[in-house]
């Protein structure tokens, strides 16, 4: 006895025990494809993953058990009677192939999962977690249901919305029930009166159908795939013993889209729907109600939905209980079945669109009579609750409008029905804007009459990124509104009103700024299938659009399909989704391969860059064969990860003879410049390893002259070469210059666009364009990478192994950044103090990183927390290998190693303006930067040190050339910034304008047309005439005066058409149907006043127009008011 009591005591403090590990270890976030306790997927072995927790540090797993099972009763047994892994050896927690009995459609799944650790501890059981099969392709009874043929919509007109609806009886309680449903292009489903789901603009977009037309702008778009997406709901709880009534209501949305002649080619059909709701009653027998002939159809209140120009709704015509049983329909016709898509029916495993937010109004004001203008205080994406009474019949007509009086089409009309109270949200459309505009309000209206309903895919936040510059926090903020505000139906579109198209260069260029923000796991793999579907399957040529929407683009859009894939490996270990899209990414290769010339160089006819500051001049040969390269370096990483050497070897070689290629045709060895050395030509070469090793630091050397003398710390790069710079600078030492860039507040810059009211990140630098365009802010990708130094390592992706290297930069105090990976919550937070540096960081159980912190020696850095194995110091950097846990790093003295940025240039307020006199104006100069002096002067020369010190605010009242300077000591003086003041004498000083509404595809003969209005502008602005459409023209007529003799060139920038005369004579033709271009022409004047005459039309979208002149001694410069003088 007295043995067997020994034996028990060793035992206890001896062997592991369980109770004491529940505590220490959690297993917990699972989740089945990304998703949590889906319903209704198809994949008959999904992946499984998890995350751990402990409070305890260098917590790793070591073994895994998974158990599965039929009912949640079997699995609190602990019977895994679909799957019972067993104790698996092994550290991997995410992407676990479901490998247990075949899953059947229907089949509900629970599972649960246990971990061991280090010590060989096991874990408590994790939470139970569940999915559940959806239908196969035989299982569907439902059939494609719609409208009867003589009540179909009819293209180019009003376009209602059907509802549908059918009475049924259930003789016993339901025990379970399930809906399975899609419709085109969106759908709304009741059951007994309640809406199904808080879905909204359902079901997810993809490309469903073949098309209304088969002659598509774009040739090489054909031969593409089609699929559509079903949505899966538990209707239990909806359904009652007796009588019943389901009821569907149908929008137009992608799929049958006519609000525009542009769209109408890719329009599919007119709406429809299938459905099958299964349900087992209490007894055991079941039901099964489909879609079908017996459902009766009629339209209601909804008289026109459309994307872009929105709904129409007249509350008369409701009708009320049309989803309730009992309801009298004997004047509804009967369904008929319709013809089904192309598409193959598949489970929605992406995130729906909800409405995510209501916000009240930051102000009402009434701009002029009959107009009450709603500002939200924010560009948002969505639509708005009306409340009001009228009379019945009375008309609101709501118009959108994004920041500066630009609607793109997009209104809302409600008819009001005559009720005390009415309260009204349009269903299938979406507006971008930041204003709303209630015209012909029968009430007084207050700020309670209206609130904003922020709608958008949902997706879950993911990062959070905050520093001690405030401009910095703002950029990321506006990051954030815009791509959540271009996520609709699971795809990434370039603006959420203009085009609202999936492109891929900008989906690319801004998805890992994305992915730190956002979960965007199950949306990619979503938007990847739409590639796929995209692309033509013969040739491999990838659309620019997807799902294909037409749009302009060149070879880095379609290299999404490879560098979005990579992505999804490099942030989410996903090895999956490589091998799915592997041969689609060959294809394309194969595409681009016979682009090349007998050179090797990729010959690119459409876009290279998009959107520098300046008319771009780096050529798109440069830059395709650039992503080219890129390309091939990607798939050779790839096909080395699926163990597909040969094909490696392949790509490689084309690599190589592509960089010799590239290097030879753009390399100057004079200047040590690729090409024209500016606009990010030295940066595509440097960022993508083109540059052979013995020029790459004079290559660097000049891309950093061309930042610091040329642009004088401001940006020269579109859309793909902005993130790529940051990139190149920070990797080769220079975060100052990086934060430089980012850091200016005038043209162009993130700051100049802020100080203008920006609330969004803008399509160009400029703002002429879009101002809710997701592609600028791929910047936010250097404040988690960069700044705060968070990275995944390429040979342990998913954050397995993490990167954590933060560049500290003069002039910020601190940053702060979490991600939270697929392992768990990665911290990074660092600051600055009396010369020091202080580096905090917190990585997830199961997962190791390496640290690099600068440093002068080994023995200047303390660390506390944990074990941290010293490695050794390079370039000024002590590297660190840490295990899960929280930990401190005190590097003392680092002064020396941390770079200060370039000033920034002042900021003049008011910027270039032209005042009326005799009214004085008050100028302030203000800089961001602390303890820095301003010197300024007034007549245009340069300020240095003997020049006035801004001190506060002044009066002018005469014209003056403003410009400033900022000095502070250790720094080199930052750029000069000047301002325009203009005293105009309103009597002579201006140019007459005529505005004209109407659709023309070219200037059109204002001779015979008669104007909306008309009036005087001190300058070519379009916001002075303040255009009241989308679609109008514009003639301004003047004289100019010239002071000097001389030849003088005109720039004309306009989108779209414009022309200039000068006495009579066209100087600049830019007319016809384009984005933002600039024309010019030169013209040889006299000195005194000529006639200028200037035309312009614009055929919605995007607008802008500017006139711009030079002459031998006067710089390119915007057209002075001063030199405007009216006709009479």
């Amino acid at each position: 006895m007295k043995k067997i009591f020994v034996l028990f005591m060793i035992l206890i403090f001896v062997l592991p025990a369980e109770s004491t590990a529940i505590d220490e270890i959690k297993v917990k976030k699972l989740r089945c494809e990304y998703l949590k306790n889906p319903l209704g997927i198809d994949i008959g072995n999904p992946h499984l993953s998890w995350i751990i927790e402990s409070k305890q540090p260098k917590k790793k797993q070591t073994a895994y058990q998974i158990l599965a099972a039929s009912s949640k009763e079997k699995l609190k047994e602990n019977k895994g009677d679909l799957w019972d892994s067993g104790k698996v050896e092994s550290n991997k927690s995410i992407h676990i192939k479901y490998s247990g009995n075949e899953l059947i459609h229907r089949q509900q799944v629970f599972w649960k999962v246990r971990i061991w650790d280090e010590t060989n501890s096991a874990s408590s059981w994790s939470e139970i977690a569940q999915w559940e099969m959806g239908l196969l392709a035989s299982d569907w009874l439902g059939k494609w249901v719609g409208m009867p043929e003589e009540k179909q919509q009819i293209g180019r007109e009003r376009n209602p919305a059907p509802y549908f609806r059918k009475d049924f009886v259930l003789s016993k309680s339901v025990k379970s029930a399930r809906i399975y449903i899609s419709g085109l292009g969106y759908y709304e489903l009741s059951i007994n009166g309640m809406k199904i789901g808080d879905h909204v603009l359902s079901p997810n977009h993809t490309n469903y159908d073949k098309r209304q037309s088969q002659d598509l702008k774009e040739s090489r778009v054909k031969n593409m795939a089609t699929r559509v997406l079903y949505e899966s709901f538990d209707v239990t709880a909806f359904l009652n013993s007796g009588n019943n009534a389901i009821g569907v209501c149908l929008g137009n949305g992608w799929y049958f889209q006519n609000d525009r002649n542009e769209d109408e080619p890719l329009s599919y059909d007119t709406p429809r729907f299938i459905a099958q709701m299964e349900i087992e009653l209490i007894e055991g027998s079941k039901e099964i109600i489909i879609s079908d002939t017996s459902w009766k159809t009629a339209y209601g209140p909804i008289l026109h939905n459309g994307l872009y120009n929105g709904e129409i709704y007249d509350a008369r015509r409701e009708n009320p209980g049309w989803n309730e049983s009992g309801f009298d329909d004997s004047n509804w016709s009967r369904a008929q079945i319709v013809r089904a898509p192309e598409g193959k029916l598949m489970a929605q495993m992406s995130p729906p669109d909800r409405i995510i937010k209501t916000i009240k109004p930051v102000s009402i004001t009434i701009p002029e009579k009959g107009v009450y203008r709603y500002d939200m205080g924010q560009l948002i994406s969505g639509w708005v609750r009306l409340k009001l009474s009228g009379a019945r019949g009375d008309t609101i007509k709501l118009k959108f409008i994004e920041e500066f009086g630009f609607t793109f089409g997009q209104t809302d009309t409600y008819i009001l029905k005559g009720d005390s109270l009415e309260t009204w949200e349009p269903r299938f459309t979406w507006h971008a804007f930041r204003y709303v505009d209630v015209l012909n309000a029968p009430m007084t209206l207050t700020i309670e009459s209206l609130e904003g309903r922020i709608v958008n895919t949902d997706v879950d936040s993911a990062g959070t990124f905050s520093c001690s510059n405030p401009l910095f926090n703002d950029i990321y903020t506006h990051f954030q509104w815009t791509q959540l505000g271009n996520m609709h139906g699971g795809v990434p579109s370039d603006c959420p009103h203009r085009e609202r198209r999936g492109y891929t260069g900008d989906g690319q260029i801004a998805a890992q700024a994305a992915i730190y923000s956002f979960d965007m796991a199950s949306f990619y793999t979503k938007w990847l299938d739409d590639i796929k579907d995209a692309q033509n399957s013969k040739t491999g040529y990838v659309p620019n659009t997807a799902p294909y929407q037409s749009g302009g683009g060149g070879t880095a859009w379609g290299s999404a399909y490879i560098i979005i894939p990579w992505h999804m490996y490099q942030y989410y270990g996903d090895v999956q989704v490589l091998a799915e899209h592997y041969s689609g990414m060959k294809k394309w290769l194969n595409f681009l391969e016979h682009l090349r010339d007998e050179n090797g160089i990729l010959i690119e006819k459409n876009l290279g860059e998009w959107v520098p500051p300046y008319p771009t001049e780096v050529p798109p040969s440069l830059v395709s064969t650039a992503y080219y390269f890129h390309d091939l370096n990607l798939l050779t990483k790839i096909a080395k990860v699926l163990d597909k050497q040969k094909d490696a070897a392949i790509f490689e070689e084309l690599a190589k003879a592509t960089q010799i290629a590239f290097h030879r045709k753009y390399f100057d060895h004079t200047t040590n410049n690729y090409s024209i050395g500016r606009q990010g030509a030295n940066v595509f070469a440097l960022g993508f390893g083109l540059v052979p090793a013995k020029h790459q630091k004079q290559v660097f050397a000049n891309l950093v002259e061309n930042i610091e003398v040329r642009t004088k710390g401001h940006f020269d790069t579109g859309m793909l070469g902005t993130p790529l710079l940051l990139d190149v600078l920070t990797e080769n030492g220079r975060t100052d210059l990086a934060y430089t860039v980012m850091n200016r507040r005038d043209f162009p810059s993130f700051g100049y666009n802020i100080s203008r009211g920006a609330t969004t990140i803008w399509e160009t630098w400029g703002g002429s364009e879009s101002h809710s365009h997701p592609m600028f802010g791929s910047v936010c990708q250097w404040f988690f990478q960069g700044l705060a130094g968070i990275n995944p390592d390429p040979d342990s992706p998913g954050f397995k192994h993490i990167i954590l290297k933060p560049k500290p930069v003069g002039s910020l105090k601190f940053v702060k950044a979490t991600y939270n990976s697929m392992h768990g919550n990665i911290e990074s937070h660092w600051q600055t103090k009396n010369g020091d540096f202080i580096f905090e960081t917190r990585i997830p159980a199961n997962t190791t990183a390496s640290v690099y912190i600068p440093a002068t020696g080994r023995n200047k850095v303390t660390v506390t927390g944990g074990d941290a194995s010293f490695v050794g110091i390079k370039n000024n950097l002590a590297h660190f290998e840490i295990s899960a846990g929280r930990y401190s790093f005190f590097s003392k003295n680092v002064s020396d190693l941390i770079k200060n940025p370039m000033l920034s240039a002042p900021v003049i307020s008011p910027g270039d303006k032209v005042i009326l006199a005799p009214n004085p104006e008050i100028v302030n100069i203000t800089s961001e930067i602390e303890d820095a002096e301003i010197r300024f002067t007034l007549d245009g020369s340069e300020p240095d040190l003997n020049s006035q010190v801004f001190k506060q605010p002044f009066e002018l009242d005469k014209s003056a050339i403003i410009s400033a300077r900022v000095y502070k000591k250790g720094y080199k003086p930052g750029p000069i910034k000047s301002a325009r003041i203009i005293f105009i004498d309103p009597e002579v000083n201006g140019i007459d304008f005529s505005y004209f509404e109407g659709t023309w595809k070219k200037v059109p003969d204002f001779d015979l047309l008669s104007p909306t209005k008309s009036g005087i502008v001190y300058e070519i602005d379009l916001q002075q005439v303040n255009p009241k459409s989308d679609k109008f023209a514009l003639i301004f007529t003047g004289k100019l005066e010239i002071s000097k003799p001389g030849d003088y060139t005109f720039y004309l920038n306009s989108n779209d058409g414009s022309n200039v005369f000068i006495d009579n004579k066209l100087v600049v033709d830019n007319d016809g149907l384009h984005g933002s271009r600039e024309r010019s022409g030169m013209i040889k004047l006299t000195q005194g006043m000529h006639a200028i005459k200037i035309t312009y039309f614009q055929a919605g979208g995007g607008m802008h127009l500017q006139l711009s002149f030079s002459s031998p001694e006067i710089e390119k410069q915007e057209i002075p008011a001063l030199m405007f003088f009216k006709s009479n």
